[in-house]
């Protein structure tokens, strides 16, 4: 027995010894292949960290060749060559060869740029860029790595905003007292019928999340025809472009106004053409507001471009436009105006604030259509503003083209926009809020509803996006 004891411990010792000398290179192939794992992961993590670092400067490079906008104080490019022509008149510009606008360069602090701007106009579509669009070819580099970019954006200006609704709304749209709009109307927010005497005629929308309400009809027809529920009304958002008035504030033809006011004999020209008191017309170059005011006064305006703060009619005194004239009158914000706030609650506070303000029998007409759809006779683009109200208030049988043979828009995407006491307008409107209120009329017609808004750039949209070589080229987007 002790000798079978002895045997058996033996052996235990001896199985002991094997299999610690069987642990050291289990546990060393263990490290191994740990450390074979570990190596495949940093080696993997040094070659991303390559490629991200590549990848940044590449990035970085695309960074760079979006060049900044005007309003961060980048120089702007020079397009246009002006052409000389007699003081105070427009001056028109011819585009540079080909159609792109000079080289800028610079840097932002990651990397150096330098690109090109092909635009559409003035004074007409170029070679690089049809009407609406804008197209700019840019180069950046950062830490040896370079790329060239194409990009096109197009415009509102481009667009036909009208097409779908003659009268529209960046807000609400309201109807009352035997308010009538012949026209498919779109709103951003609500359009309310008042009463049952009010008649929205045309298929309409209204935003997201928006209604048709009220005890007014609601027709399919423009005509006030089929008449349907109005809870069929359909659903869309809606935002307006701001107005760019460009260089309508200082490069326009105010000086026509100021010349038909003078008293020298000969009156100096260009001029517009006062009928009726001259007396009755008044008129201030610095502020830039302008009234008529007499029996039976009118003013015609003979030139293509305006800018006004306000614009006071009363008492059947008429705002002509000579025949067969494109005329566009831009009212500047009320800040550059020096304007008050707009004040809807009081009659009285409208007359003072509100930056046109027509009644007693006034008429804004043109004459000697053309009948081109193409042509814009009679433009009326309110600039607005964000923190300062402002509107337009036209009432007392008014008369906005109410034959319906002109092109007349009214525009004012941040202008609260009244009509009541049995005016009539035709053509478009758009404004922050629209208002129709006793007996007022809207009817739209195609001609009008075909017009193109004025160049808006803050509002351009990538169409199309495509790396170039990187080598500059000539014409600018030539290997894109």
């Amino acid at each position: 027995m002790r000798d079978r004891l002895a045997s058996r411990v033996a052996g235990a010792r001896r199985l002991r010894r094997e299999e610690r000398g069987f642990a050291v290179p289990m546990v060393m192939f263990m490290l191994l292949a740990a450390f074979a794992i570990v190596t495949v992961g940093l080696v993997a993590s040094i070659q991303a960290q390559g490629g991200t670092v590549r990848d940044q400067r590449t990035k970085s490079a695309l960074t760079v060749v979006t060049p900044p906008s005007d309003s961060n104080g980048q120089a702007i490019p020079v397009c246009y060559v002006p052409v000389s022509n007699p003081p105070n008149t427009v001056q028109p510009r011819t585009p540079l060869s080909g159609g792109w606008c000079q080289p800028v360069t610079g840097a932002n602090g990651t990397g150096t740029y330098t690109y090109q701007v092909c635009p559409s106009g003035p004074p007409g579509p170029s070679t690089c860029a049809q009407a609406g669009t804008l197209q700019v070819v840019s180069i950046g580099n950062t830490n040896g790595v370079t790329r060239r970019v194409d990009v096109l954006a197009k415009s509102s200006s481009g667009q036909q905003i009208f097409l779908d609704a003659g009268l529209k709304s960046q807000t609400n749209i309201a109807l009352d007292s035997n308010a009538i709009v012949q026209s498919p109307s779109s709103a951003g927010g609500n359009i309310s019928l008042g009463s049952t005497s009010t008649q929205l005629c045309g298929l309409s929308t209204v935003g997201p999340d928006g209604t048709l309400s009220g005890s007014g009809g609601y027709y399919a027809g423009a005509d006030c025809t089929n008449p349907i529920a109005v809870s069929t009304v359909g659903h869309q958002s809606l935002t307006l472009p701001p107005v760019n008035q460009g260089d309508a504030a200082t490069n326009n033809d105010n000086v026509r106004i100021t010349n038909a006011k003078s008293s020298a004999n000969p009156q100096p020209i260009p001029k517009d053409l006062i009928s009726g008191n001259k007396n009755d017309v008044t008129w201030n170059p610095s502020t830039r507001q302008l009234s008529l005011t007499g029996q039976k006064t009118s003013l015609t305006l003979t030139g293509t471009t305006y800018s006004l703060c306000k614009l006071t009619m009363q008492q059947n005194s008429t705002l002509y436009v000579a025949p067969d004239q494109k005329v566009r009158i831009f009212f500047d914000s009320p800040e550059h105006c020096g304007l008050p706030a707009y004040d809807a609650s009081s009659g009285t506070s409208q007359k003072q604030t509100a930056q046109m303000w027509l009644e007693s029998n006034t008429r804004i007409t043109a004459s000697g259509n053309t009948g081109d759809p193409s042509a814009l006779n009679i433009s009326i683009y309110f600039v607005g503003s964000t923190t300062i109200p402002s509107g337009v208030l036209m009432s007392s049988n008014s008369d906005q083209n109410a034959a319906c043979v002109q092109n007349f828009v009214l525009y004012g995407p941040l202008t609260q926009i009244e009509m009541n006491s049995n005016s009539t307008y035709c053509g478009v409107i758009a404004g922050q809020s629209v208002h129709l209120d006793q007996n007022a009329k809207f009817v739209t017609d195609n001609i009008s509803r075909t017009v193109v808004l004025p160049g808006s750039a803050p509002h351009y949209v990538v169409s199309r996006f495509v790396d170039c070589s990187a080598a500059p080229a000539s014409p600018p987007n030539s290997g894109c």
